[in-house]
């Protein structure tokens, strides 16, 4: 089922001379097995709606409703422990939540807390693990802090995903990393996709590496949600996304100056097929001369 958010709004320090509105009436379906992109500037509203999905932070009477698989959180005791069981939420700089003294026991925390049998929880542990790219035996009984960072960041994914939710939450995945991790980051996230069937939610500032793997994108400003939109079709909201202060991909670019000087096509903008839409354009350029005896 989906997770359904209705007229959401929330305000920090209410009733104080530092209040402020972080969201106004917020509402948005993320669609079973949809992978959901949420952009948006720094303060835009973004991590304090994700914190809502799972109760980190309580809706408040009046505020609005979300239901997450058919649980209403707006109920007077919402099962959040349920809740949170279901929804995976991984944080910005996830690495900084390892504690254990080994990742397998890092990575057990959440099936032990989920009352798994000693031999459940292992075997939960080395599927997320290995899911995660991190070879069990070589990693069971190490620190966490012994770790690389792109190690650390892993294993507490594996963490995360060895409660086996049906959401994953990210909160600006990538950051930090080079562009090889990243890169390796949204592998990862899209292999835990495909293997767990999870609906995927991803936070970021990057337009690009959103557009790049998200299906929907919801862009967030000033504590409301202005556009709403599938990744493909980011090139038809050009003007707005700059008026935001967000922009949109290289790709997209480049097919609106090709527009500007006349070149009429169906120009995709994931950069893979932006490529394959270019040389097929030409192609088909090239083949038009030929016949008409111009090469």
């Amino acid at each position: 089922m989906p997770i359904t958010v209705k007229n959401l709004s929330y305000t920090y320090m209410k009733g104080t001379p530092y209040e402020r509105a972080a969201l106004k009436n917020v509402s948005l379906e993320v669609e079973d097995g949809v992978f959901l992109g949420i952009i948006g500037a720094t303060g835009s509203g973004k991590s304090t709606f994700i914190k809502h999905l799972n109760g980190l932070i309580k809706l408040t009477e009046g505020n609005g409703g979300i239901v997450v698989d058919g649980i209403d959180l707006t109920a007077k005791k919402p099962d959040l422990k349920l809740v949170r069981q279901k929804i995976g939420m991984v944080f910005q700089y996830p690495e900084s939540q390892l504690f254990a003294e080994t990742v397998l026991d890092d990575v057990c925390y959440g099936p032990r807390n989920m009352k798994k049998s000693r031999e459940e929880c292992e075997a939960l542990a080395k599927e997320a693990m290995t899911l995660a790219g991190l070879d069990f035996e070589n990693f069971k009984g190490r620190s966490p802090f012994e770790l690389s960072g792109g190690e650390k960041r892993r294993a507490a994914i594996a963490g995360v995903i060895a409660c086996r939710p049906e959401y994953l939450i990210l909160d600006e995945p990538s950051a930090g990393l080079d562009p090889k991790g990243k890169d390796d980051i949204y592998a990862l996230i899209g292999r835990i996709r495909a293997v767990d069937k999870v609906t995927v939610v991803v936070v970021s500032h990057d337009v690009d590496e959103i557009c790049e793997y998200a299906d929907r994108i919801a862009a967030f400003d000033k504590g409301e949600i202005f556009a709403e939109f599938d990744a493909e079709d980011i090139g038809e909201y050009g003007r707005v996304l700059r008026e935001k202060g967000l922009g949109i991909p290289l790709t997209a670019r480049v097919a609106e100056e090709l527009k500007r000087r006349g070149i009429e096509a169906d120009f995709k903008v994931r950069e893979k097929d932006f490529t394959e839409s270019v040389l097929r354009y030409y192609a088909a350029k090239r083949a038009v001369k030929k016949e008409g005896g111009g090469l």
